[in-house]
C-alpha cells in the first residue's frame, strides 16, 4: 500500500532453474490538490478597464499545468500574473490548476466591467431657480445601475467652500439644511459636486440656485388717497420685482371687493383696465387691491383707496 509521498517498491523475481533478479520502483503518491490564492483583484469585483490583472500564489511541487480563462500561464517561484480581457457586464474566469497525478483546483473569479458613469443632479432647490427660503434643503440625486454609488466619493463644495462634511450621504442622495444660526442670504449660489461608482467612474456636475426672500414692489394709478373726476379712468397696477421677476400667472386684482383681474391686461410688469365709458364706476370711494407674486413665491397684497367726485365743486 502506498504512502503519501515517494515510495520504494522492490521487486523480487525467481525462475525456475533458480535464478534470481531484483529491482526497486520509486513511485510518488500524490493525492494533494494544488493550492491558489489569488492576491488581486478582489472576488466580485466591478472594474472600469477591459484589461483586467490576475496575480497570485500557486502551491503545488508536482504542477502540470496553470490556465485562467483557458489561456496556459506560468508560474515563477510559486507565483503567478496574467492579464485577461473583460468583455462589458458581469465575466467569470476560471482559474484551473492541474498536477502530474490529475489532481486539479478550480477558484472561479468574478469581475463586473462597468464603464458608464453615475448620474448626479440637483433636485433640491430648484437647479438654476429661485428659492424663498432662508434655510432650503439642498438635495442632490444620483444613482448608479451597475457597480453602485460609492458613498465615500460623494464631495461637495457650495460657493466654493467645500461642504462635503454637512451633507447626509445615502447610497441615492446627499443633503444638507443650513442651521438656524447660518441661514443664507439673497444672492446667487453655485453648487459643484461629484460622486462615483464602486468602479470608480465618476461624475460631476455644476449648477446653481437663488434666493430671493425680497418681496415685489406696487404701485397704483390713481394713488392711494386721491380724489378724481373721472369715473373712466385709466387703472394702472405697477410691479417690478429685482430678484427673481414677477410671475405674471400669480395676479390676483379685486375691486370693491368682486373679483376683476379678467378685465385687466396683465404683462410682467403692470396691469390695466381701462373703464368703458359704458360702464362708468360709481361716484365715491373705491378700493382696488392686487395679490402679486415673484418667481421665488414672495407674495404681497396691495391696495388704493381713491375717490370719484365728477360732479361740481361745493360751495364752501
Amino acid at each position: 500500500q502506498l504512502v503519501d509521498g515517494q515510495n520504494s517498491i522492490e521487486v523480487f523475481i525467481k525462475d525456475k532453474a533458480g535464478q534470481t533478479a531484483t529491482t526497486v520502483l520509486q513511485r510518488t503518491l500524490d493525492q494533494t490538490t494544488p493550492v491558489i490564492v489569488v492576491e488581486q483583484p478582489a472576488s466580485s469585483s466591478f472594474q472600469n478597464s477591459t484589461d483586467l490583472t490576475i496575480s497570485g500564489t500557486l502551491v503545488e511541487d508536482n504542477l502540470e499545468s496553470l490556465t485562467i480563462g483557458n489561456a496556459p500561464v506560468e508560474v515563477t517561484s510559486g507565483t503567478f500574473t496574467t492579464t485577461v480581457v473583460l468583455a462589458p457586464g458581469s465575466n467569470s474566469i476560471d482559474i484551473i490548476a492541474r498536477d502530474l497525478a490529475n489532481n486539479e483546483t478550480i477558484v472561479t473569479l468574478e469581475a463586473t466591467l462597468d464603464q458608464t458613469a453615475p448620474t448626479i443632479a440637483l433636485v433640491s432647490p430648484n437647479p438654476e431657480g429661485f428659492t424663498n427660503s432662508i434655510r432650503p434643503v439642498i438635495k442632490l440625486d444620483y444613482a448608479d445601475s451597475l457597480a453602485g454609488i460609492n458613498q465615500s466619493s460623494f464631495a461637495v463644495s457650495i460657493n466654493g467652500a467645500v461642504k462635503t462634511g454637512d451633507f447626509s450621504v445615502s447610497d441615492s442622495s446627499a443633503s444638507y439644511q443650513p442651521l438656524e444660526e447660518e441661514p443664507l442670504e439673497d444672492g446667487l449660489y453655485v453648487i459643484e459636486a461629484n460622486v462615483a461608482d464602486n468602479a470608480t467612474n465618476n461624475v460631476t456636475t455644476s449648477t446653481h440656485f437663488f434666493v430671493d426672500t425680497v418681496e415685489p414692489e406696487v404701485t397704483f394709478a390713481p394713488a392711494n388717497g386721491v380724489t378724481i373726476d373721472d369715473n373712466t379712468p385709466l387703472l394702472t397696477i405697477t410691479y417690478t420685482d429685482v430678484g427673481a421677476g414677477i410671475c405674471p400667472c400669480s395676479v390676483r386684482i379685486t375691486l370693491d371687493g368682486e373679483d376683476v383681474t379678467s378685465s385687466f391686461n396683465v404683462d410682467a410688469g403692470q396691469a390695466t383696465w381701462q373703464i368703458d365709458d359704458a360702464a362708468p364706476l360709481a361716484e365715491g370711494t373705491h378700493d382696488l387691491e392686487i395679490f402679486v407674486s415673484d418667481k421665488a413665491h414672495n407674495g404681497v397684497t396691495k391696495n388704493s383707496t381713491f375717490t370719484i367726485e365728477t360732479g361740481p365743486p361745493v360751495p364752501t
